[in-house]
């Protein structure tokens, strides 16, 4: 969220709309980034973060600062909702005309995560928001909302699952170039 916040005082303040322009990008390198960033935090946490790089040198195609965003606010959910010593793993693959990132936990299931198959991560956000009030503005879910719409910005689909590990699964799914 913090991430968030800190894009948009850049563009109130005029800056940083280049970054905005969709361009090439290795999603090895971005994938490499967050967890060089990440990885202090989860030691001091207690926590380890893993990276699964099988998808080699995929070059992707669009925004790719908000792509880090969608993936730092899934990394930062990983660090505040599992428990010590838990492991949080990123990984991406390669997949004829797709290309997917996912983060996954060890840390205890939610409730509101089907068993059966994943669901769209909007489905989830109306699941865990319940009886909020859906025009909140930091209502549970914010941040995983912002996370699907970066992702559909970019074409491409979002969901979640129960994780074999015991937690939870988020995939980003993005169509390639």
């Amino acid at each position: 969220m913090a991430l968030l916040c800190a894009d948009a005082a850049k563009l109130l303040n005029g800056a940083g709309a280049d970054e905005l322009e969709p361009d090439g990008f290795s999603l090895l390198e971005l994938l490499v980034e967050a967890v060089t960033v990440y990885s202090p935090v989860f030691d001091l946490a207690g926590k380890t973060l893993r990276l699964d790089a099988r998808c080699g040198t995929v070059e992707a195609f669009g925004v790719r600062n908000r792509v880090f965003r969608a993936v730092s606010n899934l990394l930062d959910n990983g660090l505040k909702h599992t428990s010590s010593r838990s492991v949080v793993s990123i990984s991406c693959a390669d997949v004829f005309n797709e290309f997917a990132i996912t983060v996954s936990d060890d840390g205890p299931r939610l409730a509101e995560v089907p068993t059966v198959s994943p669901v769209t991560i909007e489905t989830f956000i109306a699941a865990i928001r319940g009886g909020s009030d859906p025009s909140a503005d930091f209502a549970p879910g914010t941040g995983l909302k912002f996370v699907s719409e970066i992702v559909a910005m970019h074409g491409g689909r979002s969901t979640v699952e129960r994780n074999d590990r015991g937690g939870t699964k988020f995939t980003l799914i993005f169509p390639k170039g």
